[in-house]
């Protein structure tokens, strides 16, 4: 996915930026609540929480608009543990204990009450990670909308920010569109790493990924303008149903009697799985039935006809070729009979 420079300065993406951000963490290795606990440390963990210090008073300098980022936060110290043990494998457990000590200090210390506190999520980090990169999607598409509409007379797709914001959206369709098959779990139940709110959600394309008109000076959406993703349950039922069709049947008989919602290139898949079948019928048949007699018979008889051909043009040949002896031999006696006077 092309990176374009205005997305630099969406709030969502300065965000994972800052929290990486290494430049600013190094002013926090004096502090008694960092010393105290990371002193004893390997250099790999008082980097990391280096930046998680920062990254903590980041939240709390503007904690009433930043609060929302706690959940992050605590996602992207459970990602470093996760890369913290396969770098430091046995001794990971002693190490981490100084992280754990240090988020003690400046929680009952200096940053009390605003706090992030280390709620333990029952997902996965993927799981984590695929609903924030969604939800992050979201913030920022918010962003760019209300910059393109904030002035209702410069609502066109001349404007910067509008423009900005159908580039944003269509390539952010593309990438989830492309980054997810199908969606697990099934249409009753909304999986947590799938939906954030009902416009922010992977089960509902339009409302995620609207595609817009400006006309007007307005701002329209255009309606059912996206493909929706299929859910696995009904994908893999799709794929079943070949699989289930008589071996020496024509398997795209049963294709075009089962409607989908399938995307262009699930269709791909249903056609070639479709050729596979037709081939391996006709390869069943070819080999164990009495179609390869039936296509070779017509051959078969060609080639008799032909030798017979052959063989009658050869005694016919033969034939003439005695005449011409014959008559030659009468000539010759003929010859050896006349005496001139």
């Amino acid at each position: 996915m092309a990176y374009a420079i205005y997305e630099d300065n969406l709030p969502a993406t300065e965000f994972i930026t800052e929290l990486n951000n290494t430049k600013k963490s190094a002013s926090f290795s004096n502090n008694n609540n960092f010393t105290t606990a990371m002193n004893s440390s390997n250099p790999i963990t008082k980097d990391i929480g280096l930046l998680f210090y920062k990254n903590y008073k980041y939240i709390y300098d503007d904690f009433k608009n930043r609060k929302n980022r706690c959940n992050y936060l605590n996602y992207w110290l459970d990602v470093k543990e996760e890369e913290h043990k396969k770098v430091f494998g046995d001794k990971h457990n002693h190490e981490w204990e100084c992280i754990k000590t240090l988020r003690n200090n400046i929680e009952t210390g200096r940053f009390h009450p605003n706090l992030c506190n280390d709620i333990r999520s029952e997902h996965s980090l993927i799981e984590r990670g695929n609903r924030y990169e969604l939800e992050h999607f979201c913030e920022n598409r918010d962003y760019l909308r209300k910059l393109c509409i904030q002035q209702e007379n410069s609502i066109s797709s001349g404007n910067s920010n509008c423009s900005n914001l159908s580039d944003y959206i269509n390539k952010n369709y593309k990438y989830f569109f492309e980054k997810y098959r199908c969606l697990k779990g099934d249409k009753n139940k909304n999986e947590f790493q799938y939906h954030v709110t009902s416009d922010c959600t992977l089960y509902n394309m339009n409302k995620t990924f609207p595609e817009y008109t400006f006309d007007n000076k307005q701002i329209l959406e255009k309606e059912n303008s996206r493909n929706n993703i299929i859910l696995c349950s009904e994908f893999d039922k799709v794929i079943s149903c070949h699989n289930t069709v008589d071996k020496t049947a024509h398997i795209a008989m049963t294709t075009p009697e089962r409607s989908c919602n399938c995307h262009s290139t699930q269709n791909i898949l249903y056609g070639v799985l479709a050729l596979l079948g037709i081939l391996s019928t006709f390869f069943f048949l070819y080999n164990f039935t009495s179609l390869r007699s039936w296509i070779r018979c017509p051959i078969v008889k060609n080639q008799i006809a032909r030798r017979d051909v052959d063989e009658h043009e050869s005694y016919t040949l033969l034939d003439d070729s005695s005449d011409i002896m014959d008559i030659n031999s009468e000539n010759k006696g003929y010859y050896l009979a006349y005496k001139p006077v």
